[in-house]
């Protein structure tokens, strides 16, 4: 998966056959990009919709404005295909295929939210450093999942059709192994795959058995399990940063602002208190 911004000093066109190897997602930030298909032009502006250029459409042709600045979004159909099998284990093996090549309304707000997540993590590690794996996994499936769920696409109907909720048996599962957890190793869709149900159905047993999402759920769990290291280990062991890392919270600011929510204090004070 590759996420950058592209920019031509003056208009662009260009000819891209079917290419049935990755999806490419194009979000102009300004100025204006078409993309024709069938001898049918549409239109994608910054704020209102998007160029999706999925496998199994057919030749295209995009024309970029003098000015125009994308952000561009690729990822590989391999993982695609295999990221369906854990949103919606009850879908066929058809690839993605996007629904229309230029798509309105709240899927361009959501994948430029999830791109501002990758730079706000890149920009606080910084180029010399790689990022934590458990991290960078839950980036990269952040991202695909967005894709399933907000790209109208051949699999939506699948996707958002519940077909029977769960047993709580999977919910206490998902409990067991997220308090087995060292540092933040499991994503929602991690806990989906390894009690063998899907996203939404995981989605929906929480919200059953304990009136709360499983993203919310882990947030919780993990502000504890932070707010425990910060609490024993004292600021000449580890650092803020370094435990809002290792539980899974890149954006350092959303961390402090859950974390006062929840312990009211701000995770510096709990680093720096005395020892109790």
């Amino acid at each position: 998966m590759t996420l950058g911004v592209i920019r031509y000093g003056t208009d662009v066109t260009i000819e891209r056959p079917r290419f049935d190897g990755f999806l490419a997602v194009l979000v102009p930030l300004c100025g204006q990009l078409a993309v024709e298909q069938h001898g049918h032009e549409h239109v994608a502006e910054p704020e209102r919709s998007m160029v999706v250029l999925s496998p199994g459409h057919d030749d295209s042709r995009v024309r970029w404005a003098r000015g125009t600045t994308v952000l561009a979004l690729k990822v590989e159909s391999a993982e695609l295909n295999q990221a369906l099998r854990w949103v919606a284990p009850q879908a066929d093996e058809r690839p993605f295929v996007a629904s229309s090549p230029v798509v309105t309304g709240s899927a361009s707000r959501a994948v430029i939210g999830t791109a501002q997540l990758f730079t706000d993590v890149f920009s606080r590690i910084g180029p010399s450093k790689s990022v934590p794996l458990p991290l960078a996994r839950r980036l990269r499936e952040q991202a695909i999942t967005t894709l399933w769920l907000s790209v109208p696409n051949n699999h939506t109907d699948v996707i958002h059709q519940i077909r029977e909720v769960p047993k709580s048996a999977h919910v206490r599962q998902a409990i067991d192994l997220l308090a087995a957890e060292s540092r933040a190793e499991y994503t929602v869709p991690d806990l989906a795959r390894a009690v063998h149900v899907g996203v939404r159905a995981l989605e929906m047993a929480f919200r059953r058995d304990l009136d709360q999402t499983p993203l919310q759920y882990v947030h919780r769990i993990r502000l504890e399990r932070a707010h425990d290291d910060l609490r024993d280990l004292g600021p000449s062991e580890t650092t803020v940063t370094e435990v809002a890392l290792r539980w899974g919270f890149p954006h350092l600011g959303r961390f402090a602002a859950r974390y006062r929510a929840q312990f009211g204090e701000m995770p510096s004070e709990t680093l720096n208190s005395p020892a109790q």
